[in-house]
């Protein structure tokens, strides 16, 4: 019953002029909020912008990082080609120091060779002048004598 009695209550112009107070506290209030979310839709759209020079940035680093890659996979093959090229060198010098040390062995085995030969010929030269100074002093012994005997028979 009591909201039967409200219902058939009349509106006076202090209870219009409240609820016009109300509204147009309520329009202010809804300005406000529509300029906050004007505001607010302006932010998104700055947000949104730098979302997007991101998204850009983003993409030219991500082209960038491929480039890298391939250039770090090209230093990788010729990093690996430089490892075989020098894994081929390496024993060409090894095969070639073989060669020197052997052809180094072989020509002082040559030398030696050649000096035991020289020193066998000097050893036979020494040999020889000490027997022909020998057979000299013996020949000399003998001349000696056969002068002193000339002497003797002259003298006689």
């Amino acid at each position: 019953m009591a909201n039967n009695k409200r219902e058939n209550q009349l509106v006076t112009k202090n209870d219009l002029n409240a609820v016009k107070a109300d509204i147009k506290v309520l329009d202010q209030k809804v300005g406000q909020l529509d300029q906050k979310v004007g505001q607010l839709d302006q932010k998104v759209g700055q947000l949104d912008q730098k979302v997007g020079q991101l998204d850009q940035k983003v993409g030219q680093l991500d082209q960038k990082v491929g480039q890298l890659d391939q250039k770090v996979g090209q230093l990788d093959q010729k990093v690996s080609t430089l490892g075989i090229e020098l894994a081929k060198t390496n024993l060409h010098i090894s095969r070639m120091e073989n060669n020197i040390m052997t052809a180094m062995t072989n020509f002082k085995s040559e030398i030696l060779s050649a000096v035991d030969t020289f020193a066998k010929d000097a050893e036979n030269y020494r040999r020889k002048d000490m027997e022909r100074g020998h057979m000299m002093m013996v020949h000399e012994d003998k001349l000696q004598n056969h002068e002193t005997r000339l002497e003797k028979l002259e003298t006689k």
